[in-house]
């Protein structure tokens, strides 16, 4: 009997800029929203589920889309929005205590310092990527803006929406 595999490329042509700033993600979205003058609204969180935990992880994200110029924004958190619960034992705690704690994960882990991302589709991502990027340092309570190419990202797969 043949076997047949599926193979599958992903487009990853867009741009991303990984944000530092230890703010809501509610905030961040109405200083990006006032700042590029779109208005990104809350969009289904993405779900991620991994065989370690049971229960799924959910990344808040914000969309706007730009009919007329063909302009795709996303801004996604990159730590997880709800606390995954661990049973973990404890070398001292006997065999029937176990110690407990919340675990926050990342979207992104190679991007561990990146507190949110901004996909940007457009024909012309890289030129706006310049321009926003700019914009974005001049806002107060952000610390970093970084500009990373999703295709050397090993955990690129999840930024697939």
């Amino acid at each position: 009997m043949s076997k047949y595999v599926l193979t599958t490329e992903y487009d990853f042509d867009f741009s991303l800029l990984a944000l530092s700033a230890h703010v809501p993600d509610y905030k961040m979205c109405i200083e990006v929203n006032h700042l590029l003058g779109i208005t990104l609204s809350r969009d289904i969180p993405i779900e991620l589920s991994t065989k370690k935990i049971n229960a799924p992880l959910l990344f808040s994200c914000f969309t706007f889309q730009d009919e007329e110029e063909q302009t795709e924004y996303i801004l996604l958190s990159n730590t997880s929005s709800n606390a995954v619960s661990s049973s973990a034992k404890a070398e001292n705690l006997s065999l029937f205590k176990e110690e407990r704690k919340d675990m926050k994960f990342l979207l992104i882990p190679e991007l561990a310092k990146a507190d949110f991302l901004l996909m940007i589709k457009a024909d012309n991502h890289k030129e706006l990527m310049y321009d926003i990027q700019y914009k974005l340092k001049t806002i107060t309570f952000v610390l970093s803006v970084q500009s990373m190419n999703p295709e050397t990202l090993s955990s690129k797969k999840n930024l697939i929406i």
